[in-house]
């Protein structure tokens, strides 16, 4: 007998059928939206090199990683010297970092004018600034990448400084943090650590690695001895996971806020995305333990040394199934797998090519 309304067992194998598909197509779905905001990521980077190149164009130099402020410091002691730039207690000496530096290039220009280059990154005068949110520097992959997220620092005097996020660094190398024995001293050819040079009469001092900016000290195209294809310019890193983290920060001139150092085969911390417990090195992490706990840490691949309150070691990172997004120096992207080979990785972020040593 015929019938126009539907049985049981067919409003039944209808709904079957339609939670099958759906259960179908959500991974489709999913996958499709982090292509897109992959793809995003990428012509960010992209925005970027090209703005690398426009700054060489007009001062025949690549910017530096930041620029950093001179008082007086013991430059004898790696470990004194690094702890005297730290954005915590102490006075603030952490100038324009290399995005500031590229705003103009990047149609920038009203918020570049913001930049009070005679006062720190930290001074109310650059409030504005450091916390406009800039969607240049958002990769849409990174859910901790929010306004209510900022990382957020509390000064000496209480004064608290706000920053807006940011998911993109440049590449200060991969060395470790150490000088030659003497500061004066001249290091060899093959030297794979830190140079620097501090002139305490002119109040002038440059410190730099074998990546493609160093802290007051610019590159030309000619320093580059492996070729533009061959060392990683820029990559992607993570926003912080609490307002404490100080990782993931574009107007923070410092290692983790918007450089990567220390991420190659002499550390704990040389791979995309290092799982390691004590991976980065950053101001912050004993809170984040506080905080948070060390499971939290690892649960969202974001882990860091709770005993090392400077910031001196950060690899890059994303939440890109597998890997992180890379920029060469002449342009091109690459994606680079969390397992790759950690020697072929440190050479990614040599700029001379020097050899690896055992040390």
């Amino acid at each position: 007998m015929s019938h126009s309304g539907w049985s049981r067992t067919e409003l039944l194998t209808v709904l079957a059928l339609g939670t099958l598909a759906a259960g179908l197509l959500l991974p489709a779905l999913l996958l499709a939206r982090e292509s897109a905001r992959r793809q995003q990521c990428g012509e960010n980077l992209s925005r970027l090199g090209l703005a690398l190149h426009a700054y060489q164009a007009s001062f025949e130099v690549f910017p530096p990683a930041a620029q950093w402020q001179l008082d007086p410091f013991d430059i004898a002691d790696f470990n004194s010297f690094w702890k005297a730039f730290q954005p915590g207690p102490g006075p603030d000496r952490t100038g324009a970092n290399w995005v500031l530096l590229l705003l103009p290039s990047l149609g920038e220009e009203t918020l570049a004018q913001r930049w009070a280059a005679e006062v720190p990154i930290f001074h109310p005068r650059n409030e504005a600034l450091r916390t406009t949110e800039l969607p240049l520097m958002t990769c849409p992959s990174d859910s901790f990448h929010r306004p209510d997220n900022a990382y957020w620092r509390r000064g000496d005097d209480l004064s608290e400084s706000r920053f807006a996020r940011g998911n993109y660094a440049m590449n200060l190398g991969p060395q470790r943090d150490r000088l030659p024995n003497s500061p004066l001293a001249t290091p060899p050819e093959n030297w794979d650590g830190y140079r620097a040079t501090f002139d305490p009469q002119r109040e002038t001092f440059q410190i730099w690695g074998t990546g493609v900016g160093g802290l007051n000290r610019s590159f030309r195209p000619g320093d580059f001895s492996r070729g533009a294809s061959n060392i990683i310019a820029v990559e992607e890193i993570r926003a912080g996971i609490h307002p404490v983290d100080s990782r993931g920060v574009w107007a923070l001139g410092q290692i983790g806020g918007s450089l990567t150092a220390g991420h190659g085969v002499y550390g704990d911390d040389g791979s995309p995305n290092h799982t390691f417990s004590r991976a980065d090195d950053i101001t912050g992490c004993e809170q984040l333990h506080d905080l948070l706990g060390p499971g939290r840490l690892a649960e969202t691949g974001m882990t860091c040394c709770w005993y090392i309150n400077v910031n001196r070691q950060a690899t890059a990172r994303s939440l890109h199934r597998g890997g992180v997004q890379t920029l060469r120096l002449d342009g091109s992207l690459r994606f680079v797998e969390n397992g790759i080979d950690p020697v072929v990785w440190h050479t990614l972020h040599s700029r001379v090519g020097a050899p690896l040593e055992e040390y």
